[in-house]
């Protein structure tokens, strides 16, 4: 028997800034994440300044833009969400866009683009591009708590004042803090081409 989609508090909220001058195109757009059982806030601008002002207040998970409208331009859309907003993931929801500007926007950092003749294909789309940009976030968190740790241990390694080695299983020695540099009267350069056994 087949479930339909998880309860609203089980799911993520999405936060969708879209870029797009049409209400019809915009309803449709939103009618497709609905049927595929997506929660989402859309905001919905039609103007490039009003593009600029959402981005600036911060608070979306993924843009929706179309490419070519009156009051905007999507490619300077793309542009602007891209330095200011690195982190959100950018897709192309257009009627119409051409094998070399398809291409081109994806080289300049959206994650994708949607005919809106093809829909059927945003779900799926949404879907990825907020996964990847989630574990693009988790992993950058991952490398600072590292470089963090990093910066711990060697603040805690260099300012003892009790004289600390490193050694692997053959006697080599890989480092040393300044207390021992000092005693030994070595540059750090110096004991790192020394092993135990010739120390002693």
């Amino acid at each position: 028997m087949s479930q339909g989609p998880p309860p609203e508090s089980a799911q993520t909220r999405l936060r969708i800034l879209s870029l797009e001058d049409e209400p019809r195109d915009a309803e449709l757009i939103q009618a497709v994440l609905q049927r595929a059982g997506m929660v989402f806030d859309f905001h919905r601008v039609a103007e490039e300044a009003e593009f600029v002002a959402a981005v600036e207040s911060g608070g979306f998970d993924l843009v929706l833009a179309d490419y070519s409208l009156p009051g905007a331009d999507g490619g300077a859309a793309l542009r602007i969400c891209h330095q200011r907003r690195p982190e959100w993931p950018f897709i192309f929801v257009s009627g119409s866009l051409g094998e070399e500007v398809a291409t081109e926007s994806l080289k300049q950092g959206a994650a994708d683009f949607v005919l809106k003749g093809r829909l059927d294909r945003l779900p799926l789309a949404v879907e990825r591009a907020v996964r990847e940009a989630r574990e693009r976030a988790a992993r950058r968190s991952a490398e600072k708590a590292l470089r963090q740790s990093e910066e711990r241990y060697k603040a805690l390694f260099d300012r003892s004042l009790d004289c600390v080695f490193l050694m692997d299983f053959q006697g080599q020695f890989l480092d040393a803090n300044q207390a021992a540099l000092d005693l030994l009267g070595y540059q750090r350069e110096d004991i790192t081409t020394t092993t135990f056994a010739s120390l002693l």
